[in-house]
């Protein structure tokens, strides 16, 4: 006697996501239909994909991206107050306090690694980082979303975005979106302009074009091109320094016997 294989039901499959938080075992059009529930509830626009997904834990989640912190703040009137920054141990700490009209107020941090050898740019970014992080904390946490934001998933070790998301057919894959046109056009415009080379900057970056490049990928790309900018020219002034001092060691002997 052969027993029928019993298939989840609507209400299990319901029943899986919002007990244990997996969008897995959902069809596209049911992703369609919990990702507008979702910024209904929010009152946000999903049209402007303030979600995206992420694969954490064997689970497929959402998470918070800027489009979403941008418009909960508009939505429920939240201001955001900077109590204050803390360097310790390499780190830098970023206090945030986040407050709603009606009084109620919430706190939260936002770290990044500071190391003294961060110079420049790089440090100025990193502050900047930091600043987001815990603005963004602050505002998700005082709605009551206590979801991840965009600026923490990649310090999780095993979390795997998916950013290709279709929100009108719910279809996920694991092929990243790649840039824009327009950032491709940018990316080539910064790598001439800061003595860099296309053919070379591609080998580096493992892609064949610089339109394959994942649009997740581009502003840590971007960072990089200006980060090597930044060495070259230390590197080229510090060359230039070296030689000077080797032509004035040059000139002093002779100067010396001139005296003599």
């Amino acid at each position: 006697m052969t027993i029928p294989q019993k298939t989840a039901s609507s209400g299990d499959i319901m029943e899986t996501v919002l007990l244990k938080g997996d969008l897995a075992k959902l069809t596209p059009r049911e992703r369609v239909d919990y990702y507008g529930s979702v910024c209904k509830s929010l009152g946000l626009n999903p049209l402007t994909q303030p979600f995206a997904y992420i694969t954490l834990n064997g689970k497929l989640q959402l998470y918070a991206l800027r489009a979403c912190a941008d418009q909960l703040r508009r939505v429920n009137g939240v201001s955001l107050e900077i109590v204050s920054r803390e360097i310790a141990d390499d780190v830098l700490t970023i206090h945030v306090r986040a407050r709603l009209p009606d009084g109620r107020s919430d706190e939260d941090l936002g770290a990044v690694a500071f190391p003294p050898t961060l110079k420049g740019e790089a440090r100025v970014n990193a502050e900047l980082k930091a600043v987001t992080k815990a603005k963004r904390r602050a505002t998700l946490s005082i709605c009551g979303l206590g979801w991840l934001d965009e600026t923490e998933v990649d310090s999780i070790p095993g979390a795997r975005t998916m950013p290709a998301h279709n929100p009108e057919t719910g279809e996920i894959t694991d092929k990243p979106a790649a840039i824009s046109e327009q950032q491709a056009q940018d990316l080539a415009v910064l790598i001439e302009n800061t003595g860099g080379d296309v053919t070379k900057f591609c080998a580096f970056a493992e892609i064949g074009a610089l339109a394959d490049l994942p649009a997740t990928r581009y502003e840590a790309m971007v960072q990089a091109i200006k980060d090597a900018h930044t060495a070259r020219l230390r590197k080229a002034a510090l060359a230039k320094a070296k030689k000077h001092e080797e032509a004035k060691a040059d000139q002093a002997p002779e100067t010396a016997s001139e005296g003599t």
